[in-house]
């Protein structure tokens, strides 16, 4: 999807266009659209069949959501929605010819990466075993988030709603 938007923008992308873990699209840290997986195995040992939804807030973003978003237009980059799915639908292509079945995922995570906040970024990871924070210490070669404790030792996190600490002050009114 960054690489759609980064088409899309022809070098004049929006200022801060980054990904969140693990499905976020950021503009700084206000979130502007993210892309959820599903998946399945139809029968032991037979096909796999994974859905891919996208949500990218071209010309105007929710208010209620708990948390700033905001849309691509009020940073310099119109879109319209026929013009948003063709460059989605040729970086998708792309990425599932790298991905392939995930022998390349060793690129698709470096590329994840390249497109992330910066390592040693603030963050918590809301689980079901309760709120850690920590800081963005990248993805281990699974793609699991890594998260650095404040003794060095890094913790591996496989689901969990992720917050930046910047998105948290802005929530507590700092």
């Amino acid at each position: 999807m960054i690489d759609a938007l980064h088409k899309a923008a022809a070098g004049g992308r929006p200022e801060g266009l980054r990904l969140k873990w693990p499905n976020d699209i950021l503009v700084g840290t206000a979130k502007t659209g993210g892309v959820l997986i599903e998946s399945t195995v139809l029968k032991p040992g037979g096909a796999r069949l994974a859905v891919i939804g996208v949500g990218l807030n071209l010309a105007s973003a929710p208010d209620a959501l708990g948390r700033a978003a905001t849309f691509l237009s009020a940073h310099g980059l119109s879109l319209s929605p026929a013009r948003a799915l063709c460059f989605l639908a040729e970086a998708m292509d792309d990425w599932l010819k790298t991905w392939n079945d995930a022998r390349g995922f060793a690129k698709v995570r470096e590329a994840w990466l390249k497109r992330a906040g910066p390592i040693g970024e603030p963050l918590t990871v809301r689980t079901n075993g309760g709120l850690v924070s920590g800081r963005f210490a990248g993805l281990d070669a699974e793609g699991a988030l890594l998260i650095a404790g404040p003794d060095g030792s890094e913790r591996r996190f496989t689901y969990g709603d992720v917050a930046l600490a910047a998105e948290q002050e802005k929530d507590e009114g700092r």
